[in-house]
């Protein structure tokens, strides 16, 4: 009875549409057909996404972060600058005398400003010298 059933409709049920048969379960992105442009369409606007997503947003996380990192290391570095400062003027004040370590400290930041002074206009060497 089976057969007369199939042969009624004239065809086997292993021809029938002349189709590979696919499960549902299985169909995968890569699995649907040339002409499913909807699907073409929403994957070519996430890959776009995920680029602009990566060129932007990701590199701009990271500048963030490392600008962050800079600042409290910059900040740190300050602190500790001051407090040798403070230290280096304190031991000063306590081997020579209060009077004779302001004198030492002026005597070195008045030479360092001098040295900065002069090296405030670099020699421009391509000028003939003037006669």
């Amino acid at each position: 009875m089976r057969s007369s059933l199939w042969t009624c409709a004239g065809r086997s049920p292993a021809h029938r549409d002349n189709r590979p048969t696919v499960r549902l379960s299985s169909l995968d992105m890569t699995d649907r057909p040339r002409n499913d442009y909807p699907a073409k369409i929403a994957d070519l606007l996430e890959k776009t996404a995920t680029r602009i997503r990566a060129l932007t947003v990701e590199r701009a996380s990271v500048a963030v972060t490392w600008t962050a990192l800079a600042l409290v290391i910059a900040t740190l570095a300050i602190i500790a600058v001051i407090w040798l400062l403070i230290g280096f003027f304190r031991a000063l004040g306590t081997l020579m005398g209060q009077e004779l370590a302001y004198a030492v400290v002026g005597g070195i930041l008045l030479v360092v400003g001098v040295f900065l002074w002069m090296k405030r206009f670099p020699k421009d060497e391509t000028t003939p010298p003037q006669e």
